[in-house]
C-alpha cells in the first residue's frame, strides 16, 4: 500500500524484477579477447580468429583486421557478436583493406621455426645430426625442474663415501661381485 495525497491508500505498482546485466568486461589486449573466447569455449571461432585475422588495430571494444585468404565471410560479424555477448559491452569489428600483423597461427609457426633453428645450431645437436645422416629434430620440449628426469651431478656424489671414511665389510650397500658362472 502506498499513501497518496488526499488520504487514500492505493496499491503501489509492483517492481518488475530485471535480469542481471552481464558485467562489462574490457579486454585490454587482443590476447585477452582470445583468452575470453577460449574460456567461454568458443573454440571454432577462436581457431578461425587465429588462422584468418591479420590484426590492423585493436582497442577495447574495437577490432580492425585484414582477413587472410580463406577467411569466412561472416567472421567479423560473429566475432563482434560473441565478444559483445561474453564481454557485456558492444564490440565493433571491422574489415580493413590495409594489411595487418601476421595471424596468430603464422606467428606461432615462425616462433617454432626459430626455436628449431636455435636448437639445430647448438654444437651438440649439430654434431649429433652430422653423426646420424637423415636424423631430424621432431619436437622441442623445454626441460623444467618438474619434468627434468636427469639427475644432477650432486646426486651421484652424495652417495659416495668421503676419502676418510672407511667402508665396513658388513655394509649393506656392498654388492657381491663374485662371478656367478664360476664353479666352486
Amino acid at each position: 500500500l502506498q499513501a497518496v495525497a488526499g488520504g487514500r491508500a492505493e496499491l503501489a505498482p509492483a517492481a518488475v524484477p530485471r535480469a542481471p546485466e552481464p558485467e562489462a568486461v574490457g579486454f585490454a589486449r587482443f590476447e585477452d579477447a582470445l583468452a575470453a573466447l577460449a574460456e567461454h569455449r568458443e573454440l571454432r571461432l577462436l581457431d578461425q580468429v587465429e588462422q584468418f585475422i591479420e590484426l590492423v588495430d585493436y582497442r577495447p571494444g574495437s577490432i580492425e583486421f585484414h582477413p587472410a585468404a580463406g577467411a569466412p565471410a561472416d567472421l567479423a560479424w560473429r566475432l563482434g557478436q560473441t565478444l559483445s555477448r561474453i564481454g557485456g559491452q558492444r564490440w565493433s569489428v571491422a574489415v580493413s583493406d590495409g594489411r595487418g600483423a601476421p595471424t596468430v597461427a603464422a606467428q606461432r609457426r615462425a616462433a617454432a621455426a626459430a626455436a628449431l633453428e636455435a636448437v639445430a645450431a647448438h654444437p651438440l645437436v649439430a654434431q649429433a645430426l652430422e653423426a646420424f645422416p637423415g636424423a631430424e629434430i621432431r619436437a622441442i620440449r623445454p626441460m623444467t625442474p618438474e619434468t627434468d628426469p636427469a639427475p644432477q651431478a650432486g646426486d651421484y656424489l652424495a652417495a659416495l663415501p668421503e676419502e676418510d671414511d672407511e667402508i665396513e665389510d658388513d655394509d649393506p650397500m656392498l654388492v657381491d661381485h663374485t662371478d656367478p658362472f664360476e664353479e666352486g
